[in-house]
């Protein structure tokens, strides 16, 4: 009979896979290979190819009943050192054939060491709209400085703003003010500013071009699901859809569903940081990636636009969603919020802004709320209509002319087969 202080338990995510007691010295690929886990390796476990790297997850999982310590695996041995110094191994990533287990484990398999690439497919069908962005691009001609004035050039633009486009209040970074001069006399005074500017808000230049350019602006709207995230690339100065793109949420290795990732926050003393980190950094990802697909600059992208469940939304924003796991589920915030995306570490442009779009309430969040003003069922006289959202965390309308029920529900569980719910209770709400 096998000795349990010889052997280890090992978990592997985002499959959810676990091994069976495994004898403690075995490298993490041979136990992938074990347990027939996507962790890819064409060197023979050589430490040739790099392609088994993976990501160790360290803490308390009690939904796994085990605890991942540091201490469970060996150290980094000589080929994984070449690796760091000399192909820029991350230095939170690990060869899964040099890297040995030594105790209880939780492993990541991130996307591109699994052997099957995961497929999300993400559309976008647009539709007649009236085209008003936040981001405005205006041109203007500027009076030259005088030695009778004391006016900045800053000043100067401001009132040209005013003259030519009835625009007041603006105002800028100072990382615009530092290339202001420059630019408006290599323009001969004639600049365009690109503007963030919505109703009742104060304007703000976030982009200045030397005499009349078009500004290349685009907007990114990004639907933050449970499972996976979708994110359309737009062109802010024509409405074009420049492209869509989808990938996993890598939140999914920390609980399958929203209600598991609130135990994970209340549980680890890091959960809330190591969530939030998580998302972004996807975020972050996605947005590269389908810049980089149709050749933009993220330094031309200026507004990213998020729709959530509501414990999707307090994640992205750092916010702890703990009292979303309980009655009666209030929110932190229900409001739309505008904040620059730098604040909540997402990489486009300096000056960009994010743009929440406002939560329900309780477990109906943004996307429930999106799909309202989308379809706008309230205008449909005499005419009964039934909105459904199935995702992880699904969403159900019921509209009656200007009366409308909205409420929500665990979906992933039910459709996967899954034996407990997170959420036993279904909340609605009546507007």
């Amino acid at each position: 009979m096998e000795n349990r202080n010889s052997s280890a338990t090992i978990v592997f995510t985002p499959s959810g896979i676990r091994g069976a007691r495994k004898k403690k010295g075995t490298t993490i690929l041979e136990a992938a290979q074990k347990f027939s886990v996507d962790l890819n390796s064409i060197c023979g476990a050589r430490g040739r190819c790099s392609k088994c790297q993976v990501e160790l997850t360290f803490g308390e999982f009690n939904k796994l009943n085990i605890r991942s310590k540091e201490t469970s695996v060996s150290e980094r041995n000589e080929t994984e050192l070449i690796y760091r110094t000399k192909f820029h191994l991350s230095e939170e990533r690990r060869l899964g054939c040099q890297t040995k287990i030594l105790g209880d484990l939780v492993v990541d398999v991130p996307e591109d060491s699994q052997i099957h690439k995961q497929i999300i497919k993400k559309e976008t069908n647009l539709r007649d709209f009236s085209l008003n962005t936040s981001v405005k691009a205006f041109y203007v001609q500027v009076s030259e400085p005088q030695l009778d004035s004391l006016e900045s050039d800053f000043e100067r633009l401001k009132i040209s703003l005013k003259d030519d486009w009835n625009i007041q209040g603006v105002t800028c970074s100072v990382r615009i003010l530092k290339d202001l001069q420059e630019k408006l006399r290599r323009g001969n005074w004639g600049i365009t500013v690109l503007l963030y500017y919505k109703e009742n808000t104060v304007p703000e230049i976030v982009d200045i071009h030397s005499g009349y350019s078009e500004i290349p602006a685009f907007g990114v709207a990004i639907d933050l699901g449970s499972t996976s995230i979708a994110a359309t690339l737009c062109d802010l100065n024509s409405g074009k859809i420049v492209g869509s793109m989808g990938i996993m949420n890598p939140q999914i290795r920390y609980g399958e569903d929203v209600m598991s990732r609130v135990s994970y926050c209340m549980m680890e003393e890091k959960g809330l940081a190591t969530l939030n980190n998580s998302i972004i950094q996807g975020i972050n990802e996605l947005t590269r990636k389908i810049a980089e697909k149709h050749e933009i600059k993220l330094d031309s992208v200026f507004e990213i636009v998020f729709v959530a469940n509501p414990i999707m939304h307090h994640l992205l924003l750092g916010i702890d969603p703990k009292e979303l796991g309980q009655a009666p589920f209030p929110l932190a915030l229900s409001d739309s919020l505008t904040i620059k995306s730098k604040d909540i570490g997402i990489i486009l442009n300096p000056e960009s802004y994010v743009y929440t779009v406002p939560c329900i309430g309780g477990h109906v969040g943004a996307d429930a709320a999106s799909v309202l003003i989308a379809e706008q069922p309230q205008k449909l006289k005499d005419t009964t209509t039934l909105l459904i959202d199935i995702g992880t965390n699904a969403e159900i309308l019921l509209a009656r002319g200007e009366e409308i029920f909205a409420c929500s529900c665990p979906t992933g569980p039910a459709l996967e087969g899954g034996t407990n719910f997170s959420r036993s209770k279904s909340s609605t709400w009546r507007y």
